[in-house]
């Protein structure tokens, strides 16, 4: 009984609805592909010392997670980021953000594992450059290193 109730519904379907719908998808696609340009335009996956592949900003040594820390834990916009690091365009900024986006769990990973790294040289008394020593690390609910 119901679907019939449904067939007689009818939707109102003009040209300038389908124009919309069809512009929404077309816009949506171009999208993907301008942010996967510019991914592969400005990132690309190197080695560490352990031979573990890490995110970096192209031809820079500047990795893909020290942006990501930038940007959630101190709250910098790209604008700010790319001021920090002057070798740097606020399209590179873009393009590290929206790779995070991509491969959370790769880059949240990579920053556990080199604060653990960090605790471990602190504790046997080697040094260790850390990036930001005054302050405190943060995390969010779940244990990741950067909140959400």
């Amino acid at each position: 009984m119901f679907g019939a109730q449904l067939a007689k519904v009818a939707v109102p379907f003009s040209p300038s609805l389908l124009l919309a719908i069809y512009f929404d998808s077309l816009a949506f696609l171009l999208y993907g592909r301008i942010m996967t340009d510019l991914i592969d335009r400005y990132i690309e996956i190197r080695s560490n010392r352990a031979g573990d592949p890490r995110a970096f900003i192209r031809g820079t040594r500047l990795r893909v997670q020290d942006i990501v820390i930038d940007h959630q834990r101190f709250g910098h916009t790209a604008e700010q980021i790319a001021s920090d690091y002057d070798f740097i365009s606020v399209a590179q900024v873009h393009a590290a953000l929206a790779y995070y986006f991509e491969n959370r769990e790769q880059i949240q990973k990579a920053i556990r594992d080199d604060e653990s790294l960090s605790d471990l040289m602190s504790g046997t008394g080697h040094s260790v450059a850390v990036r930001w020593p005054f302050v405190a690390r943060s995390h969010d609910a779940s244990g990741d290193p950067v909140s959400p």
